[in-house]
């Protein structure tokens, strides 16, 4: 089985540092320009299965790749970005500066505490764990499988599949556009490539 992870384009909320999460933000021309290059790059694959946040910048990423393809894409909630809540479209500092007593609580244990009204990064990864082994359960030992998201959603599933755990999510950075791979021999799961 081979696992290919692209993350969306550039959105503006990207360029600023702002907390995108649930919020439906829309990919800029960068973020059209690295979805069309990474459809290029992929034009010569064949997909057995797509998924895709359901999510604008990540169905719009989905579509330049799959335009090359003929396959259907089933769209999910449950590989979005992690939720941020209250904190949605602010950038670091605003969110220190706006909430101090709940971000003073988040920077000390950003893992097991909410963003206000939102997700941990613990049940933000629970999620997405339980939603990555869905997908793996759906598909043969033979398949390709395309999973388009976000670098969250991305970072949880190398994590877990690579480390076993959560804690080396931020030991992956993962561009805009980018590709990683993941295959497997049986269930030993390879990264054979990152930010292609």
């Amino acid at each position: 089985m081979k696992i290919i992870l692209v993350r969306h384009g550039e959105t503006q909320w990207n360029t600023t540092g702002r907390f995108g999460g649930h919020s439906d933000v829309p990919l800029n021309e960068k973020g059209k320009n690295q979805a069309e290059a990474a459809g290029q790059k992929l034009k010569s694959n064949t997909f057995d299965r797509v998924y895709c946040s359901d999510l604008s910048r990540a169905v719009d990423t989905a579509a330049a790749i799959i335009k090359h393809h003929d396959i259907n894409v089933k769209y999910t909630p449950t590989i979005r970005e992690m939720y941020f809540g209250k904190w949605e479209g602010l950038t670091y500092k605003e969110i220190l500066k706006s909430y101090p007593e709940q971000s003073k609580e988040w920077v000390k244990d950003f893992t097991n505490v909410a963003c206000l009204e939102g997700e941990s990064m613990k049940t933000f990864y629970d999620r997405i764990a339980q939603a990555f082994d869905e997908i793996k359960s759906e598909a043969k030992d033979d398949e390709t499988i395309l999973v388009v998201a976000h670098s969250g959603v991305i970072r949880s599933i190398l994590t877990k599949e690579l480390l076993g755990s959560i804690d080396g999510y931020w030991k992956f950075k993962i561009d805009n556009g980018s590709i990683a791979i993941l295959e497997y021999d049986k269930e030993f799961p390879i990264l054979v490539g990152l930010n292609m």
